[in-house]
């Protein structure tokens, strides 16, 4: 079972990232601007990404990607799980350091993500359909927007890119 899980987390969860994020956008923030960029497709995105496939899509990559994540994390966690006291002090602390940063890093990047993949996914998705269903006016379109580009550089929940 371990061995399964070796595979599973430190090769098939990394390959899955790697194509991923072949076709994941960054750097789109102050040109054009987020909700601008990602409210649709964009083909032959020249924003680090090949391609980028609108909305959904950016809500379907972080719902893909955010377990992912965990399934590395849990796998780095299995590099360090065997060393313990007969490895020496300077190796057992090492290792803690190591456990400690793995899972603070996996349940912000969890979170994070969440925030900025999977909620702002969702919420671009549900803002169009407001907004093709008439239910939101072009002022109140652009204070939607408004609040989500802000939200997006927000210095705690936000993306530099």
């Amino acid at each position: 079972m371990k061995q399964l899980l070796w595979w599973l987390c430190l090769f098939v969860a990394p390959a899955v990232l790697i194509v991923l994020e072949l076709f994941h956008p960054a750097g789109f923030t102050n040109s054009p601007g987020m909700y601008q960029f990602l409210s649709h497709a964009e083909p032959h995105a020249h924003h680090s990404a090949l391609d980028y496939f609108g909305p959904h899509w950016w809500f379907m990559l972080h719902m893909i990607q955010t377990p992912m994540v965990a399934l590395v994390a849990v796998g780095l966690w299995l590099m360090v799980d065997g060393i313990g006291r007969d490895n020496g002090t300077a190796a057992l602390v090492a290792a803690r350091l190591a456990r400690t940063a793995i899972l603070v890093f996996a349940v912000y990047f969890t979170v994070l993500d969440g925030i900025g993949g999977i909620g702002l996914g969702r919420t671009i998705l549900v803002v169009q359909e407001l907004v093709a269903r008439g239910k939101l006016s072009p002022s109140q379109l652009d204070g939607v927007v408004l609040l989500l580009n802000t939200m997006w550089v927000d210095p705690v929940v936000g993306s530099p890119c």
